[in-house]
């Protein structure tokens, strides 16, 4: 009776596949810590920004191709009074990126072709 029903069963395509770590990462990362009204990192093709701790609501900005070890003068965006709340890159735009501050703000930024 088994072997007549066998063919209800489905067969996974991929059952031959396996997949790899990825290997690259970020270290030294000193992200803010505190609540952000959202996840506090937005990504987009080219870019990763993270919401960093610290006075001043500063933004790091990464580059995908460049995965390293950060340095603590890694540059990025510093232009609020309070800290960021949320940050988002444009869905077209993968060069801008607007944050919102405890200091009742939104910025737009421009980021530059190379990075920063």
């Amino acid at each position: 009776f088994l072997t007549s029903m066998s063919y209800l069963l489905r067969h996974s395509k991929f059952r031959h596949v396996f997949g790899e770590p990825v290997k690259e990462n970020y270290s030294g990362l000193n992200a803010h810590s505190g609540t952000p009204e959202g996840c506090g990192l937005a990504a987009s093709a080219v870019f990763t920004a993270v919401s960093l701790s610290g006075g001043g609501g500063s933004v790091g900005i990464y580059a995908h191709d460049k995965a390293c070890r950060l340095k603590p003068d890694h540059p990025g965006i510093k232009g609020h009074a309070g800290g960021v709340l949320d940050l988002e890159f444009c869905p077209f735009d993968d060069h801008q990126l607007a944050t919102a501050s405890e200091d009742l703000s939104v910025r737009v930024w421009q980021i530059p072709e190379g990075g920063l």
